[in-house]
């Protein structure tokens, strides 16, 4: 992946950045697809004080 991102960074030609835009959405595509939300009743529970956070 990453030689196909300096491909389309460095790339000055119109029609092979967007061949190349289109491989990269085509990657990206399916973690699109399984990155869902997955409501937790006990996680809802759990309040976080985020301006001190610790490891825990």
């Amino acid at each position: 992946m990453l030689l196909k991102h300096k491909a389309y960074s460095n790339s000055q030609n119109p029609d092979e950045w967007a061949t190349l835009k289109n491989k990269i959405q085509q990657i990206a595509n399916p973690g699109m697809e399984i990155n869902t939300y997955k409501h937790n009743e006990n996680d809802a529970k759990i309040q976080v004080d985020y301006k001190n956070l610790t490891l825990e």
